[in-house]
């Protein structure tokens, strides 16, 4: 992963509350894997020990990449519809708005993008100054919340900026997919799903321990085998993390181990 960009700080103390640490998947489908004490497991790429902590880690976020436009506009109202599709799913076992689906998945990929590769600052060529422009700290603060963008000179911010890309690949994204239906996996009997950092290119989103939603299957119980492979195709197609029940994560990295084991890929302590 690209090392990221130092984010624009805020006026000291935030006064305008304008949120920083944006989340890449929302807090909300997270906390779906939490335990008792509200806490995910994570297992970070590379890594063999996973460590337990709360939806609201910086872990799940990154810094400023976008704009309050962004943040409590389009992404907002696509989250909200999805969250309720979720909650309906876990309910009933069948997703009945599949559009929301695959919306949510198209923000969640842009964030993701984003997280990678925060957008740069736009240069307006033959710009030298503008109404929009030679603002103080404070008013630009007051003007982002507002969801308004403003110039520094000839130049946008970043994350500012960032609106026109994510609409444009957000409209493209569903333009294509629009006619995609999303199945319910549900699991009982075995370990659970975990979830990736980023969706999986085989549109599947896990949105609890005992259930999941690809597009293109009927909804459906699976076995242990095949919640397995996908928690295995989960864990090769993650950028940096995967997270879930600390039970699931913990049981996925003994098989793995296991796996390896077998393999000839692990020595024995004390070999």
């Amino acid at each position: 992963m690209a090392e990221r960009r130092k984010y624009e700080s805020t006026r000291r103390g935030n006064p305008r509350q304008l949120t920083v640490a944006q989340h890449i998947h929302s807090r909300w489908c997270i906390s779906n894997f939490a335990d008792k004490d509200g806490c995910v497991a994570v297992l970070r790429r590379g890594q063999t020990k996973p460590f337990c902590t709360k939806p609201d880690n910086d872990i799940f976020c990154v810094k400023r990449a976008w704009g309050e436009h962004l943040e409590r506009g389009l992404f907002l109202e696509v989250e909200g519809s999805f969250h309720e599709v979720v909650k309906s799913a876990l309910t009933t076992g069948s997703v009945t708005n599949h559009q929301s689906v695959t919306k949510y998945v198209t923000i969640w990929q842009i964030r993701a993008q984003f997280a990678e590769r925060p957008p740069d600052d736009v240069v307006l060529q033959g710009i030298e100054s503008s109404p929009l422009s030679g603002w103080t700290k404070d008013e630009e603060e007051i003007l982002e919340k507002k969801r308004w963008t403003f110039l520094r000179g000839g130049t946008v911010p970043g994350r500012l900026s960032a609106f026109i890309p994510a609409v444009r690949d957000f409209h493209f994204t569903m333009s294509q997919l629009k006619n995609v239906r999303w199945g319910v996996l549900r699991t009982k009997d075995c370990p659970g799903f975990i979830c990736p950092d980023r969706p999986a290119h085989e549109l599947y989103v896990p949105i609890a321990r005992t259930m999941a939603l690809v597009a293109g299957y009927v909804d459906q119980e699976v076995d242990s085998v095949t919640v397995d492979d996908l928690n295995q195709s989960t864990q090769e197609q993650a950028g940096q993390l995967v997270f879930g029940h600390p039970v699931d994560i913990g049981a996925f990295v003994d098989r793995r181990e296991t796996a390896q084991f077998s393999a000839g890929m692990i020595t024995p302590t004390g070999s």
